[in-house]
């Protein structure tokens, strides 16, 4: 997907989140301001500024909690984004989806220590630039950054609220989410290094699936102690790590893999699974339904549903998804498939709840819920 539409896409999600929260006073009605923010694509080719409203002109950058390279030109990059771009550009090709995944090198290790640097250090990049975006966009009087915050991070802390700098027992602990635009040591910083330069700092959350959160500083304005929350510098939290993935090939992982006692040479142009019809695709020995949701590899012994398969959709191949065995017929002729994947792998299921969690690929999941299945 090109960058445009990327952009004209999580403008639109800004402008539909769920809550707008502001951490400190505003003067301001910073929700009508998002509302009517416009994507300028012609100027955000040749430098930015991206979304501008009358005098309100931003800059937008996300940020996670990996370690950041330095490029050439001395700018930064996530190496866990560079990863995660890797993969997903091969999940948007049906043609791979039974591709396989590559693994190599060590982890690399989630820290708010990684994210409270990247933050700073993406502020401090897009200010040297500010001169830039003003001189593109004219009308500019009023700047401020728009920062997306990809990764989730969890720290612990006791009944009373507080937070550890060093490790301990968690038995009587509980994890809460790290909120970076509370953290009050951190955010003191940037008002200093942002000190006349900008007014706004608007990050951006996935609260579930589609739906963002917005929580925004006025950076002119007082940072209220009660307002924020008093993380340590060094912080006891919890790290999750993030897999270096080298594909050998373009790649997905949403494939289920399956076994077969008898040898099979499939020639036929239809084939079934548990009774559903499959036809032969454009692709050789891929199998697909009339809907081209459901795809099956007859060398590999492999099953996929389509990476753009919606949650509504995914209710119709659930019968099928969750059987360890398959039978496979060809020309009449009979074979059992014996699901090799473990279940837990692509799918969690909440039998009290009756709430499905289905895993497309490593950069998309689809809750469910399976009421209507008896």
């Amino acid at each position: 997907m090109d960058n445009a539409k990327l952009e004209a896409e999580f403008l639109n999600k800004i402008k539909n989140a769920i809550q707008i929260n502001s951490i400190n006073d505003d003067t301001e009605n910073i929700k009508d301001i998002i509302k009517k923010l416009e994507y300028l694509e012609e100027l955000d080719k040749n430098g930015g500024p991206d979304y501008a409203y009358n005098e309100y002109y931003f800059e937008k950058f996300s940020i996670d909690s990996s370690p950041r390279n330095k490029r050439k030109n001395n700018k930064s990059y996530s190496r866990k984004k560079v990863i995660d771009n890797k993969v997903h550009k091969a999940s948007e090709c049906e043609s791979e989806i039974f591709s396989t995944l590559t693994f190599t090198g060590d982890e690399i290790r989630t820290n708010i220590r990684y994210m409270r640097q990247n933050l700073k250090e993406m502020i401090e990049q897009k200010l040297q630039r500010k001169d830039k975006y003003r001189q593109n966009y004219s009308s500019g009087q009023i700047f401020g950054l728009i920062i997306e915050v990809e990764d989730l991070c969890k720290v612990y802390t006791n009944e009373e609220g507080e937070y550890f700098s060093e490790i301990r027992d968690t038995s009587n602990l509980k994890l809460e989410k790290y909120e970076i635009y509370k953290d009050y040591n951190l955010i003191k910083q940037i008002k200093s290094i942002c000190s006349g330069k900008l007014k706004y700092l608007i990050f951006v959350e996935n609260a579930n699936w589609n739906n963002v959160i917005i929580n925004y500083i006025d950076v002119t304005a007082e940072i209220k102690k009660e307002n924020m929350k008093m993380y340590p510098d060094k912080i006891f939290q919890l790290c999750s790590g993030c897999v270096n993935v080298v594909s050998m090939k373009n790649v997905d992982n949403t494939n289920i893999q399956y076994s077969i006692k008898e040898s099979t040479n499939i020639c036929s142009e239809e084939i079934q699974i548990n009774g559903l019809n499959l036809k032969k695709y454009t692709e050789p020995n891929v199998y697909t339904d009339d809907k081209r949701l459901f795809f099956f590899e007859t060398t590999q012994h492999m099953l996929a549903l389509s990476p753009n398969i919606s949650e509504r959709e995914i209710i119709e191949y659930f019968n099928i998804l969750v059987l360890k065995q398959l039978e496979l017929t060809v020309q009449e002729e009979k074979y059992i498939l014996k699901r090799e994947t473990p279940l837990d792998a692509y799918i969690h299921i909440s039998p009290i709840q009756r709430k499905g969690l289905y895993r497309i690929n490593s950069n998309r999941t689809l809750e469910f819920s399976f009421q209507e299945i008896g």
